[in-house]
């Protein structure tokens, strides 16, 4: 297919089977590490709600609550509309409050946060939490006012669906109750038929910001070509064209002068230096940094950074030893929701974001940022706190509504 940011026709030559295999780098050791007999291992019961859950979760909701206002009041301060005024969302950041970048960046953190607390009470036997839900209803509608198309629609509702995981394989191994109750609020949240009209309407949402965006915004003489172009080309288009090089055997050793670019000494070290080394290497230096500066990044970046900088004997093999790391950084994440542990998982999928963003963007420098080590000794001290807050409290104080009786204190396990 043609390339419009390249210029050329990329694909073909057996690129698709090499990225599929690249892909199961990560998809094998995901399905055999995070299954439901790991992550219900030694939780033979419903998790008791403590003080602690209680008084953290009010202050999440607040924390959280406070911070989705401000970005609407902020965006009326401001006095524009992108989705109503027909603002391109990167215009729109030239002009946007203080907290509209951060929030961006940090989109899937908030995310995780609402995520991890609006299925908490499920692991005490209540309902979800319908403030929390509300919140996430609210900080999509905001990314939809703000002239935003599929990202952060993608980011946000990933993150906040993640602790799920954690509810599904509870509920299926019997450790907690399926929701039964049938009030108004849970038929609403259980009913298939609303969850499928609800799906439904997201999607007729999201394609409508597209066209949108495509039509009115940006204005294109073709949008469903350009469409198709996000769609279907960009994002392996890099992968597409390296691929020739590795083809023809130009990527067999380890590359220390690539290393150096992305890794040692980049350009740009304040961002995701393998776009940039990419996009140098495709396009030229004056193209890229032109790009770079107006804002804009190509997508892609997995696998075809390891094959450049490790060559094709050492990728395989890194790319196998990466995706355990990820997978492993998730895995705990979830079995830390799962026991209960709601600020360990939202710290745990901090530190996943920044291995999760090598399969989004190809980014690698994030290991060796020194911010990195911060996070992991954050998310430990996290484990640490909620292990003592949660195992002091006395089992009398705790609540147990399913048999009425106090059981025997247990020792928490580490993992």
């Amino acid at each position: 297919m043609y390339a419009i940011e390249l210029e050329r026709y990329v694909g073909g030559n057996a690129a698709a089977p090499a990225f599929i295999f690249s892909c199961f780098a990560f998809l094998l050791p995901l399905a055999l590490l995070l299954r439901r007999e790991r992550l219900v291992r030694g939780i033979a019961g419903r998790q008791a709600e403590t003080t602690y859950h209680i008084i953290i979760r009010k202050a999440a909701f607040v924390g959280l609550s406070a911070l989705v206002l401000f970005l609407y009041v902020d965006m009326l301060r401001i006095g524009t509309i992108p989705l109503f005024s027909g603002m391109d969302r990167l215009e729109y950041n030239r002009v946007a409050g203080y907290l509209h970048g951060p929030a961006y960046e940090m989109n899937f953190l908030i995310s995780a946060t609402i995520g991890v607390f609006a299925f908490l009470p499920r692991l005490f036997g209540k309902q979800y939490s319908l403030s929390c839900i509300g919140l996430m209803i609210a900080l999509l509608c905001y990314w939809a006012l703000t002239g935003n198309r599929f990202s952060p629609f993608f980011v946000t509702l990933s993150f906040f669906f993640i602790p799920y995981a954690a509810i599904v394989a509870l509920e299926s191994a019997g450790t907690i109750r399926r929701e039964t109750t049938k009030n108004v609020w849970s038929v609403l949240i259980s009913s298939r038929v609303l969850l499928l009209l609800g799906g439904v309407a997201a999607s007729v949402a999201i394609v409508g910001l597209l066209l949108n965006s495509y039509y009115d915004v940006r204005n294109y003489a073709d949008p469903f070509f350009h469409i198709r172009q996000r769609i279907f080309v960009q994002p392996i288009q890099i992968w597409a064209s390296t691929w020739d090089t590795i083809r023809f055997g130009l990527t067999e050793r380890v590359n220390w002068l690539a290393i150096d670019q992305v890794l040692i000494n980049p350009a740009r070290p304040e961002g995701n230096t393998t776009i940039y080394y990419l996009m140098e290497r495709e396009l030229g230096f004056f193209r890229a940094e032109e790009l770079i500066d107006a804002g804009q990044q190509y997508a892609g970046g997995y696998p075809e950074i390891f094959f450049l900088l490790l060559g094709s004997w050492f990728a395989i093999p890194a790319m196998i030893f990466f995706g355990l790391l990820t997978v492993l950084t998730l895995y705990f994440a979830v079995r830390s929701f799962a026991q209960g542990r709601p600020l360990t998982c939202v710290m745990a999928l901090y530190v996943f974001y920044g291995f999760s963003l090598c399969y989004i963007g190809g980014m690698l420098n994030f290991i060796i940022a020194p911010t990195f080590p911060i996070k992991i000794m954050l998310m430990w001290t996290a484990w640490m706190m909620e292990k003592y807050f949660i195992a002091r409290e006395p089992m009398s104080v705790r609540s147990w509504p399913l048999t009425g009786r106090t059981p025997h204190p247990r020792r928490p396990s580490p993992f």
